[in-house]
């Protein structure tokens, strides 16, 4: 996308918005990824919940229209379940939102050695950034005493998308599905025990559902 629309994202007071053709699916991409990047966790919790309430009611309707198929009913009573999408909208809303934003702002925050080369700032350079003197690199970029040299090619960026995908699948869902049946089971009223079992009994099958398609 054009420069210029870069140096819009974000409009202050009195910048002229971009015109029309430079509003790309690219630029609204990352005006997006910028606006919910800079909200706070709560405002995140709260666009989690709508999310989680409206993937319930859309389940719920897949759920309806392939009991009727099953049926070989046209038209049928659809008994909806409120407190099944409230349930959800509330764990989206308290849990999953903060959670999910907390840890994927971390993940990238790690990953970032993928997506940039530095080089370490030595001599009196190294000594004015450690005074904070303004202008000891010549990037304005410096991350841990090293200064940006460039932004990664392909390949490096392959690299990060691959470990945040091993680091996501790996340590954060295992960790995300328990919370998540332990969540729900609290919300729907279950006893301890009755959330443990349900959880020893639909994990694997949560988290690995390749290995149940055989």
């Amino acid at each position: 996308f054009s420069r210029r629309w870069s140096t819009t994202v974000g409009l202050a007071g009195g910048t002229v918005a971009p015109p029309a053709e430079l509003l790309t699916w690219s630029a609204i991409r990352q005006r997006l990824a910028a606006s919910v990047e800079s909200h706070s966790f709560i405002w995140q919790g709260i666009m989690a919940g709508f999310f989680y309430c409206l993937g319930d009611s859309t389940a719920q309707g897949v759920e309806y229209a392939n009991k009727a198929r099953a049926r070989g009913d046209a038209v049928g009573t659809w008994a909806y379940d409120w407190q099944r999408t409230v349930r959800m909208g509330t764990f989206g809303l308290l849990i999953a939102g903060p959670m999910l934003a907390g840890w994927y702002r971390t993940l990238h925050a790690v990953t970032k050695i993928y997506r940039y080369s530095y080089e370490p700032l030595v001599g009196l350079p190294a000594v004015l950034h450690r005074m904070r003197v303004p202008g000891a690199c010549q990037q304005s970029t410096v991350y841990q005493g090293k200064c940006l040299v460039q932004e990664n090619g392909a390949k490096q960026l392959w690299y990060n998308v691959a470990a945040k995908a091993v680091a996501d699948n790996c340590l954060f869902q295992p960790f995300f599905l328990t919370c998540y049946f332990f969540g729900m089971g609290m919300l729907e009223g279950q006893s301890y025990d009755h959330i443990l079992a349900k959880t020893k009994a639909d994990f694997r099958e949560s988290a690995l559902p390749q290995c149940n398609s055989r």
